[in-house]
C-alpha cells in the first residue's frame, strides 16, 4: 500500500507547484514567490496577515490538490482551503493571508501547522520565499538575503523583517538601493 504514496511523492518532486502571495488581487504584483514548492509545506511570507490573495500556479492538470491560504502569521492557521483539479492555476481571495501551501486530496491531510510545530518542538514545515516580484515586473532573489539585508529593505518600505512583507504602495525597481542590484534576476 506504500507504493502509491511513494509514486505520488516522486511525482510531486518532479513537478512542484509555484506559490504566490499577492499584495493586491489575484495574479498581480507586488508578490512573493516560492518556486517549485513541495506539498504539505507552507510558503511563509509575513508575520502578520498581509497578503490580499494567494495562488498556486503551474499545477499539473491531472493532479487533485487542495490550495491552502494560511493566516495568523506565517503558517500558523488556515484561513481558506479550496480544491483544484484540472486547472493550471488556483487563486484564493478570502484573505488576508500570511502564507500559502498545498497538499494532495488523495493523501491523509497533515496535522494543522500549529499542531505539527508543537509536536516537532519548532516549525520546520515552512519555507522562505525565493523571489520578490515588484509592480513593474522586476524580479529579485531573496533566498540568500540575510536579516540585515531585509532590515535595510524594510527602511525603504519594500520588505519588512526576517519574514518578508511587501509594501502596499507600488514598490518598483527604482526604490531598490544599488547594493541590491546583484539580486535582480530579470
Amino acid at each position: 500500500m506504500q507504493l502509491p504514496q511513494l509514486l505520488l511523492g516522486l511525482a510531486a518532486t518532479a513537478s512542484a507547484i509555484d506559490l504566490y502571495m499577492h499584495v493586491n488581487g489575484c495574479y498581480t504584483n507586488p508578490a512573493l514567490v516560492c518556486v517549485n514548492a513541495n506539498p504539505d509545506r507552507c510558503c511563509a511570507g509575513s508575520v502578520v496577515d498581509f497578503f490580499e490573495t494567494v495562488s498556486a500556479r503551474a499545477i499539473p492538470p491531472e493532479w487533485a490538490i487542495q490550495v491552502r491560504g494560511h493566516s495568523g502569521g506565517e503558517c500558523r492557521g488556515t484561513r481558506e482551503v479550496s480544491p483544484a483539479r484540472g486547472v493550471r492555476d488556483k487563486c484564493l481571495s478570502n484573505g488576508d493571508f500570511s502564507g500559502v501551501g498545498y497538499g494532495f486530496n488523495a493523501r491523509k491531510r497533515s496535522p494543522a501547522p500549529q499542531e505539527q510545530c508543537a509536536a516537532e518542538g519548532g516549525c520546520t514545515s515552512s519555507q522562505k520565499p525565493d523571489f520578490l516580484l515588484l509592480e513593474d515586473g522586476s524580479k529579485y532573489s531573496v533566498v540568500d538575503l540575510g536579516v540585515d539585508g531585509l532590515v535595510e529593505l524594510r527602511v525603504l518600505g519594500v520588505v519588512i523583517g526576517p519574514s518578508i512583507k511587501l509594501a502596499i504602495n507600488g514598490a518598483n525597481a527604482t526604490g531598490i538601493p544599488a547594493e541590491f542590484a546583484a539580486l535582480k534576476v530579470e
